[in-house]
């Protein structure tokens, strides 16, 4: 006696033996993990042509304005060409919608750590109006005040 197998049987032992098909997520033909690779690669070269910054090599990217490329000891105001710093960092950041940005004001002056933080508040409460006039709100950059060392402006992509 033989036995008859049945179509929908037959596709169901075929496609279970069948070696499995490797997927690949693409972006314009161009595969996803290469396409974050090189959109990142292309972020961090346009930030390291920012005037004045220094782009930092880790997972985020972060750009950073030390010394007193920006402002001068002591002082809550930038520097008379800060806006020529200011802006194209402005219109970098707003340029990428869909990042979001941690960004740090410092002040050192030796004076007291009170001092310091009521000196990077202000700057702080001023780049926060400066950005936020070039259509940077608090939902896409955050300041948050320090006192004590490292770059007086540090900006740090969190996506």
């Amino acid at each position: 006696m033989t036995k008859r197998i049945t179509w929908p049987l037959l596709l169901l032992l075929l496609t279970a033996c069948a070696a499995p098909q490797a997927t690949m997520e693409t972006v314009s033909g161009v595969p996803a993990a290469s396409a974050v690779k090189e959109a990142a690669d292309e972020m961090h070269n346009a930030a390291a042509a920012l005037p004045g910054a220094e782009v930092g090599a880790g997972e985020l990217l972060s750009i950073r304005y030390p010394g007193q490329v920006l402002f001068s000891e002591g002082a809550a105001l930038p520097l008379a060409g800060g806006t020529g710093i200011l802006e194209p960092l402005a219109t970098f950041l707003a340029g990428h919608r869909a990042s979001r940005w941690q960004g740090t004001v410092r002040a050192a002056t030796g004076v007291s750590a009170e001092y310091d933080l009521q000196l990077a508040e202000k700057r702080a409460e001023l780049l926060g109006l400066y950005f936020n006039n070039r259509g940077l709100g608090a939902d896409r950059l955050t300041l948050r005040a320090e006192a004590g060392g490292g770059p007086a402006f540090e900006v740090v992509r969190q996506d």
